[in-house]
């Protein structure tokens, strides 16, 4: 069997993670954009073992992080504004500091929202 990389067990976990928590019907569409926010990440840095909680952003975007369900910078950025808009309690503040955040970082949000 193949050993696979610290980056590759981490992109297994995600994936892993949104066939748990997503509907497969969303799974397909998403694919392409999905795989061209990874490869933008990784031409910045290994976003995918970065925690999203050791970005000392606040506690309600700590809160965020939990309630989707999203455990590293990857995985963040694979969401759009519209898909953390969504989730209980955030507002604008919360999503324009982790926006900042992000850009300080090189990265942005996608584009697209996930459920669409």
């Amino acid at each position: 069997m193949k050993e696979l990389s610290a980056s590759e067990i981490a992109i297994e976990q995600i994936e892993e993670r949104r066939r748990r928590y997503i509907p497969e019907r969303h799974h397909e569409t998403y694919e392409e954009e999905r795989q061209a926010v990874i490869d933008r990440a990784r031409a910045v840095m290994p976003v995918e073992l970065i925690d999203v909680e050791s970005l000392g952003l606040s506690k309600r975007a700590n809160y965020l992080f939990r309630e989707r369900y999203i455990h590293t910078v990857l995985e963040l950025i694979t969401h759009s504004r519209e898909d953390l808009l969504i989730t209980r309690h955030c507002g604008k503040k919360t999503i324009d500091e982790i926006e900042h955040k992000l850009h300080e970082m090189g990265l942005q949000l996608a584009e697209k929202p996930y459920f669409t």
